[in-house]
């Protein structure tokens, strides 16, 4: 199954993003996801990434874009696995466009 990180920029990015997906503003269910460490491979300004798996990922998107402050402070990568192991490929270098 496929599973999708977005990386944020900073901390404060990170906790806020955490705090809108357990209670979104527009009254929606909370989102499921996980706090994970940024992968190594992935260069962002900060260490906390939100985790998702693919049938969660649009939900959270969407929730994510309903509040401008996250343009462009976050990046979604997804995890793409091969015979070598796994990478990430970025999907996306800002909210807008997801």
């Amino acid at each position: 199954m496929a599973s999708f990180v977005i990386a944020f920029d900073s901390t404060h990015a990170a906790i806020a993003a955490q705090e809108v997906l357990k209670k979104p503003p527009n009254g929606a269910d909370p989102v499921r996801f996980s706090v994970v460490s940024t992968p190594a491979e992935i260069s962002a300004g900060c260490g906390i990434s939100l985790s998702f798996e693919a049938e969660t990922r649009i939900n959270a998107l969407e929730t994510l874009v309903l509040l401008h402050e996250f343009y462009q402070v976050a990046s979604l990568y997804e995890r793409v696995s091969g015979a070598c192991g796994s990478r990430f490929e970025l999907l996306d270098g800002g909210l807008i466009g997801w």
